[in-house]
């Protein structure tokens, strides 16, 4: 499992975390948290590594195609 926290605008973080989990990439999502202090919130995703990790190759592939360099 892969760890990961989105942080930020209230509206920000639910509508990120809610577009990885429709994309099927979230196993566990943690309820919004916020500080006395912080104006926004932080939300922990656990996220599938394999289904990651294909989505990153996939784009590596397609990042070394469109760089000529």
């Amino acid at each position: 499992m892969l760890e990961f926290r989105i942080s930020g605008e209230t509206a920000e973080v639910d509508c990120l975390a809610d577009q990885l989990e429709r994309a099927g990439y979230v196993v566990r999502r943690s309820k919004p948290y916020r500080n006395r202090d912080e104006e926004g919130c932080r939300v922990y995703l656990e996220l599938d590594e394999d289904k990651v990790m294909g989505w990153m190759l996939a784009n590596l592939g397609k990042a070394s195609l469109d760089d000529p360099s």
